[in-house]
């Protein structure tokens, strides 16, 4: 089927669009993708944060992909780009989430104290003076579009077998085909079909979150419980998959393995 669309393709920047499209829509993704959409969703009181943030999170897939095929039409070999980045891209998303989320919780515990008194007595205990001590450090762009795409940039990374054939042995083969002048488009089109929907599920969600919290004037309350939900996510998927890492198994999303065996038959055609 791809070896089709790779020596038949009419339209390639479509055909491009579409196999970003499908990398997204495969199971191997589905950690990433609720993890991302979890944290650019949060903020609801504020929608041009959240849509300054999908735009970065969009644009920082893109430039990995970008730079990836850049690589590739200076003249890198691509099965060993590949092999490098299907053995250690996506165990290195585990240990990244879970530093991130433990950033992104003293972040969010520095602003939810940030209005205390300093000149207070109460007693703190020993872990509640650590995680202020700890809290002091500048994680603003933790915050932030920057995050976002950052975020972004390294969730391209993660190949799994499916996303990694989909990109490796059929977008870029088909970006070397094309004119030098407008191939770069290729990869940035896969980049925005990959993240398109998780773009709009952000937006779509964090409307439906404020309009709900208008309507029970409970707006903080929710943008609370949806950050705390944003952190979990974070905390726990990075765990999982970096158990997963020690336990030589990827797991990156139910029917995972069925696509790595789909991946292995393609690549014996």
């Amino acid at each position: 089927m791809l070896d089709f669309v790779l020596h038949n393709s009419t339209f390639p920047l479509l055909t491009a669009f579409l196999l970003g499209l499908l990398t997204m829509l495969s199971p191997c993704p589905f950690c990433s993708d609720m993890t991302a959409l979890s944290y650019l969703s949060r903020n609801v009181s504020n929608m041009r944060a959240i849509v300054m943030g999908s735009l970065c999170y969009v644009l920082g897939k893109c430039f990995s992909y970008t730079l990836l095929a850049l690589v590739f039409i200076l003249g890198a070999q691509t099965e060993g780009v590949r092999a490098f980045f299907e053995t250690y891209g996506e165990p290195a998303l585990g240990p990244f989430l879970l530093i991130m989320g433990v950033a992104i919780a003293i972040f969010s515990y520095r602003e939810a104290h940030h209005n205390h008194d300093c000149n207070s007595h109460t007693h703190e205990h020993a872990p509640h003076r650590l995680i202020r001590s700890i809290s002091r450090v500048n994680l603003k762009p933790l915050n932030g579009p920057v995050a976002c795409f950052i975020l972004g940039a390294v969730f391209a990374l993660a190949f799994c077998p499916y996303s990694g054939l989909l990109y490796f042995g059929t977008l870029i083969p088909l970006t070397m085909m094309q004119p030098m002048s407008w191939s770069w488009l290729m990869p940035v089109l896969f980049g925005l079909g990959d993240a398109l929907l998780v773009m709009i599920l952000a937006i779509l969600l964090s409307k439906g979150m404020a309009s709900i919290g208008k309507m029970t004037g409970k707006m903080h309350s929710i943008e609370t419980w949806l950050r705390r939900i944003s952190i979990i996510l974070f905390i726990g998927v990075g765990i999982y998959m970096t158990v997963g890492i020690f336990g030589g198994h990827h797991h990156c999303g139910p029917g995972c393995e069925h696509d790595h065996q789909h991946t292995e038959q393609c690549s014996h055609h």
